[in-house]
């Protein structure tokens, strides 16, 4: 065998240098973060980090195997045939073997820092449990005191700053953008992805409508997939025009550390957001009722039809604000504000959303129409969404602000698992029967 067949090492020592230094700087983020938000945000950078090593783990496992294969043909010779034994042959023998401890060297160092990595991990999410605890139990404000709308209306001038700070980046990572030469560019970049978020899902939707229509078999499946293609064609539009539209904006230099961190987040939002409408519009199916997989009467279908959009914008919205008050690392009243604004907001809407669907079904049944009848499990979650919606609004007035937020994000996030988990269960029975 010779060396002309050995892959190089794919993993230099300043590869490994690079990652060493990336995990301590998680480390020191993770030292210096004092709240819940802060806390997710390392959690998924060590998850990123524990990929990354994993991947070069995995390039180097595959010339470790063939550096042990080619030592193994190359065995030592007896101690008579020494002489023997050319110079070529001991020369190769030891080259491969150089080559071989620089490989295990590497892994070895790969399998510590995933390892000090996966401790990290475990740590954070010791802290994280501690902090939401701690913040459950915080008592503030109560949103009916002056007190709480004091950071609206008389906000800390440290805040003032870090808000001028973040759009002082703002500004200086758009100017590249807007640079002579560029803003023709640009512009028809942003103008692009706008039309691909809006009319691209339409446009997106109706295809594969006619491929649900004219390519399922007519029943269950196909109505199941008609539902399934609606929220696809919502996610898969709004993925192309978000990477249109920061490829618009930062083609030419990277963003700084605040405002990749704020896109990340944002990045986020927009996708909760998107999943609210799509997956509402896909089982709802206001505009063909008899696509509608959930037994739910069409006047009940039509009451609702305005809430998701109007939550979905709605915290799109405020969630893009309250983004600023994490990324900036605004004061502690400045955060219980946020939080408890957006809280408020969206339990109010939600609760307007029971009072409207319990109107409309009392509707239904004077007009002598008797609305389908809801499982046993329906029920209980509609039973314990309200008891939610009344607790989030107890603890505002009592100033649990956070204990609120929580129960506020955990009933969204509840209606975007159940409501997928539903649409995925419902896909699957109908493609097997």
């Amino acid at each position: 065998p010779s060396l002309s067949g050995l892959s190089p090492v794919t993993v230099s020592q300043s590869d490994l240098q690079g990652l060493q230094q990336r995990l301590d700087r998680i480390k020191q983020q993770v030292s210096q973060a004092n709240n819940v938000t802060q806390m997710v945000t390392l959690q998924d950078l060590i998850q990123s980090f524990i990929t990354d090593v994993a991947a070069m783990q995995s390039a180097l496992l595959p010339e470790q195997k063939q550096l042990q294969a080619q030592l193994d043909v190359l065995e030592p010779v007896a101690q008579d045939e020494v002489v023997l034994e050319k110079s070529e042959i001991a020369t190769q023998r030891a080259a491969i073997s150089e080559q071989k401890s620089k490989v295990d060297a590497a892994l070895k160092t790969l399998t510590g820092l995933r390892d000090s990595a996966a401790g990290l991990l475990i740590q954070i999410a010791a802290i994280r449990r501690s902090l939401l605890e701690s913040e459950m139990s915080l008592r503030a404000s109560s949103v009916l005191s002056a007190t709480f709308w004091t950071p609206l209306f008389n906000p800390p001038e440290d805040d003032v700053q870090r808000v001028r700070t973040f759009f002082q980046h703002v500004a200086a990572a758009l100017a590249v953008a807007w640079l002579p030469g560029e803003r023709l560019l640009t512009v028809a970049l942003v103008i692009l992805a706008f039309v691909l978020w809006t009319v691209g899902r339409r446009v997106t939707d109706r295809g594969l409508t006619w491929v649900c229509i004219h390519r399922m078999p007519e029943g269950r499946l196909r109505r199941s997939s008609l539902a399934f293609a609606s929220v696809a064609a919502t996610l898969l539009t709004t993925a192309c025009a978000m990477a249109l539209l920061f490829y618009a904006l930062t083609r030419h230099i990277p963003l700084s550390p605040l405002m990749q961190s704020y896109s990340d987040e944002f990045e986020k939002v927009v996708y909760v957001c998107v999943l609210i409408t799509g997956l509402s519009r896909a089982l709802l199916s206001t505009q063909h009722p008899s696509w509608r997989l959930p037994a739910i009467a069409d006047p009940v279908a039509q009451a609702i039809r305005p809430f998701p959009r109007l939550v979905a914008g709605v915290l799109l919205g405020l969630l893009t604000l309250v983004q600023v008050v994490n990324v900036t690392d605004m004061s502690g009243q400045a955060v219980l504000f946020a939080r408890g604004f957006v809280s408020l907001v969206v339990t109010l809407l939600i609760g307007a959303l029971f009072l409207r669907i319990s109107k409309a079904r009392r509707l239904v049944a004077a007009a002598g129409d008797h609305p389908p009848a809801h499982s046993a499990v329906a029920s209980l979650l509609y039973a314990f969404a309200c008891l939610c919606v009344i607790a989030s609004l107890c603890a505002l007035l009592i100033g649990y602000i956070s204990a609120a937020r929580f129960i506020t994000y955990q009933l969204v996030w509840m209606f975007i698992i159940l409501s997928g988990f539903y649409l995925l269960v419902q896909l699957f029975n109908d493609a097997c029967e």
